[in-house]
């Protein structure tokens, strides 16, 4: 009896799926609220602070697939749908931020004059709020443009409203702001000189000024702070005045006719 051996190959056609990864990209995001926290979520599903950020400080905020990684988590102050957070990568690590606190795709601004805010681009309806204008070295953010005009007279910003706890956008006059880190950083020495009253702190401000070349408008408000002005109410006047040794007419100083000469 002959005995065979029967040799069966089975071949096995390998699947192949083709898989669609979620492409992750990245853009700036820039804090403009004077203080906030990174955050982690916990087990309870609230929102816990890990690290603090100051104003200016930047951030990378994640896309995925061109749309920003926006999340809501609960929040007793904003209802039921809870509070939106950036999911944001900083110092390698993946954290959450407040998404009402950061201008997204932006540069470092500053107000260096008195800046109206507008809801067009043709500055012609002003912003109806308590922050309108914006006062001098008012931190702000500009719209990054792929294609920038310089001969634009109006520029897209933000700017971090205190009142409503939230970053807003409007358009503002092109030369009322700078995204100059001379103009940034000296626009706020001087700001920060006018409440500065010892001669240490104020010697440490004007050293650090020097280190950088500001516009005109922001160099001349530095400039002011260099001269000391005294200021003395209408009581200290007149006890002043009853020292010397002739007659002064009060009445005359309180006129608002300068041609009047209150010594005679």
């Amino acid at each position: 009896m002959l005995a065979g051996i029967f040799f069966v190959s089975c071949s096995k056609e390998k699947l192949s799926v083709t898989e669609n990864p979620v492409q992750e990209t990245f853009i700036d995001g820039t804090v403009l609220a004077s203080k906030t926290s990174l955050c982690l979520p916990g087990r309870d599903f609230n929102m816990h602070p890990v690290i603090k950020l100051s104003q200016g400080a930047d951030v990378n905020v994640v896309m995925l697939d061109g749309e920003v990684d926006l999340q809501y988590f609960p929040d007793e102050k904003s209802g039921p749908e809870g509070r939106g957070y950036f999911h944001v990568v900083y110092e390698s690590l993946d954290l959450w931020i407040d998404s009402s606190v950061i201008a997204l795709n932006c540069d470092h601004a500053a107000a260096i004059e008195r800046t109206f805010l507008f809801y067009d681009s043709e500055l012609t309806k002003r912003i109806a709020a308590d922050l309108n204008p914006l006062k001098f070295s008012t931190f702000i953010a500009r719209i990054r443009e792929d294609s920038p005009s310089e001969e634009s007279v109006s520029s897209k910003i933000f700017y971090y409203d205190e009142a409503a706890g939230e970053v807003r956008g409007a358009f503002v006059r092109s030369s009322s702001i700078s995204t100059r880190e001379d103009d940034i950083v000296v626009s706020q020495v001087a700001e920060a000189l006018k409440t500065t009253r010892r001669a240490v702190p104020r010697n440490e401000l004007f050293a650090r000024a020097a280190k950088y070349k500001p516009c005109e408008k922001v160099l001349a408000v530095l400039n002011e702070q260099k001269v000391e002005r005294k200021t003395y109410s209408y009581q200290e006047a007149v006890k002043n005045m009853q020292k010397m040794s002739y007659g002064v007419n009060i009445d005359e100083l309180m006129t608002v006719d300068q041609s009047k000469d209150p010594f005679k």
